[in-house]
């Protein structure tokens, strides 16, 4: 389908939504992917913040922190609930916090 329209990648849904919001809200980590590596360089920067957010809270950590490594200031910025990513981390009962070797937590508490 991509080979017929690469724009596929960037058309917007409901609510404004990029198909890599909507992967990183449900999950989709193998989907997430694919679209991150095609969709990356065409997301505004609120897009990036909300796919940042809604991967941690699904748990996508390893596409958090790619995008946080192209964009260090998503680790203060503050979402609709005016939480950073720490706060959104804080209250995961994860085992996040059990791993501080963690890549996105190491990240995250050396820039703030």
């Amino acid at each position: 389908m991509l080979d017929k329209n690469p724009d596929l990648l960037t058309l917007r849904g409901a609510d404004n939504m990029v198909p890599l919001y909507l992967a990183a809200l449900f999950g989709r980590v193998e989907m997430a992917n694919f679209l991150f590596d095609g969709i990356e360089s065409h997301l505004t920067p609120q897009d990036k913040a909300d796919i940042f957010f809604k991967c941690i809270e699904t748990d996508l950590y390893d596409i958090a922190l790619r995008l946080l490594k192209h964009r260090p200031e998503l680790a203060v910025t503050r979402n609709e609930n005016n939480d950073t990513a720490l706060h959104v981390l804080a209250r995961k009962p994860s085992s996040m916090f059990a791993r501080r070797e963690t890549g996105l937590f190491k990240m995250l508490t050396n820039s703030s």
